[in-house]
């Protein structure tokens, strides 16, 4: 499976995480932290990765995610499936590549290097 993302300029991947993250916390029904375009880069990168994991950014992971959470014995494949969205993620986003590893919980192995320091996403 290839996972694609489409590639958004960094003001438009702020604004539309932080919309997504609005969405999702009125859709929790609890209180949650807003995030706008000024907030922190930490939370920013976080709203980011969220967002790109989204199944709006995803739709064909969520799909086969969803087809594995049916059968028994795919933990392993459900990790493999998720971690390869965290690397598309960090490939084509490189200053995510941190926060997509702090989201996955382990390392990424990425097919090229990468700034994985987490940098200011605050457009100039």
């Amino acid at each position: 499976m290839t996972i694609k993302l489409q590639h958004l300029t960094l003001p438009e991947l702020i604004r539309w995480a932080c919309e997504h993250h609005t969405v999702w916390a009125k859709a929790q029904k609890r209180l949650v932290k807003p995030i706008r375009a000024d907030s922190l880069a930490n939370d920013l990168n976080r709203v980011s990765v969220h967002y790109l994991f989204s199944s709006q950014q995803t739709p064909e992971y969520q799909d086969l995610y969803a087809r594995l959470m049916q059968l028994p014995e795919t933990r392993e494949a459900r990790q493999r499936l998720k971690e390869r969205v965290y690397q598309a993620i960090a490939q084509l986003y490189p200053h995510l590549a941190l926060e997509c590893e702090q989201q996955n919980g382990r390392s990424l192995t990425l097919q090229a290097p990468s700034n994985r320091k987490a940098v200011s996403n605050r457009s100039s």
